[in-house]
């Protein structure tokens, strides 16, 4: 930055002066945003700095790296005097910087109603859309403004326009990820609704038999063969735990007395 961008931006009008009459350029640009003394001061509100560059031939639409105006900044910043002046010798309302964005969606975006007010009333076009398809009232929905958003439409503003990527509609219609606080997606089931793959304490699993009927891959009690153990000495897998240390006495004494029958 050169130090007559220096003076412009913190409002040294005398500095600016003196500058200037020992030939300061009045379109030099930083390095790092392309911004001018006057679009600096204008971003910055300075009034009489402004008047004072225009008046010695700063240009009202050189425009910085990311394609902000003189007009555009003072209008994002809510500096109603600047802007008054800048449109009254001539600055561009439909400028628009490298998103497609007017000065009058950077003013609805940032709450400023009375500039937004002046814009209107000077002709700002309130259906233009930037590259995303949002319009000034889309800007001011999505951030709260409620008396711009009234004011918008009452100047005729469509509420039913709609962006071209769903993150960007208006707040009154979510997009389908934004689940309703009435409705818990199926990960969040209220306790009480069980998912369908738990089953209920009082319904057991097909492959789970009860205890008073055995599966039927089971031979009922009175067809069982000598080599099958009875009911109450189901096989160790369906054996309740209280059972275990019995049956395995007694299978182990079954199998003793079939050994001496052999022998």
């Amino acid at each position: 930055m050169t130090p007559l961008m220096w003076a412009a931006l913190e409002g040294h009008l005398e500095v600016v002066m003196y500058l200037v009459s020992h030939g300061s350029q009045l379109e030099a640009t930083s390095t790092e945003e392309g911004r001018t003394p006057l679009l600096w001061a204008a971003n910055r509100g300075h009034l009489e700095v402004v008047t004072y560059l225009i008046s010695h031939g700063s240009q009202l639409e050189t425009a910085d790296e990311g394609g902000w105006t003189p007009l555009m900044s003072a209008a994002r910043w809510g500096h109603l005097e600047v802007v008054t002046y800048l449109i009254s010798h001539g600055s561009q309302l439909e400028a628009t910087d490298l998103y497609g964005q007017t000065p009058l969606m950077w003013a609805a975006l940032e709450g400023h109603l009375e500039v937004v007010t002046y814009l209107v009333s000077h002709g700002s076009q309130l259906e233009t859309a930037d590259e995303d398809g949002r319009t000034a009232l889309h800007y001011a929905a999505r951030y709260g403004g409620i008396d711009i958003t009234k004011l918008l439409i009452d100047q005729g503003c469509s509420p039913w326009v709609k962006t071209k990527q769903t993150n960007y509609t208006p707040p009154t219609q979510l997009p389908s990820h934004h689940t309703p606080p009435t409705k818990l997606p199926s990960h969040l089931t209220p306790p009480i609704q069980l998912p369908s793959h738990h089953t209920p304490p009082t319904q057991l699993p097909s492959h789970h038999a009860p205890p008073t009927q055995l599966p039927s891959h089971h031979t009922p009690p009175t067809q069982l063969p000598s080599y099958h153990t009875p009911p109450t000495q189901l096989p160790s897998h369906h054996t309740p735990p209280t059972q275990l240390r019995p049956i395995i006495h007694y299978q182990h004494n079954y199998h003793l007395i079939i050994h001496h029958q052999h022998n």
